[in-house]
């Protein structure tokens, strides 16, 4: 049976009330992303509300 992990980034864009800007920042997601991988998992990576998510870079 393989073994599967599951990403879950955010939707939102700006966050809290002074409306800062939000989202993921590619190292976050691609280190533990290329470990798990080098381990032979397999990877999924959804957005809470679907569809694109927002990147800070």
């Amino acid at each position: 049976m393989k073994r599967k992990i599951l990403f879950m980034v955010t939707s939102a864009s700006v966050i809290g009330p002074k409306n800062r800007k939000t989202g993921s920042l590619l190292t976050e997601l691609a280190h533990p992303y290329e470990a798990f991988k080098k381990q032979g998992y397999d990877i999924d990576i959804y957005s809470v509300k679907g569809g694109r998510h927002p990147s800070i870079w």
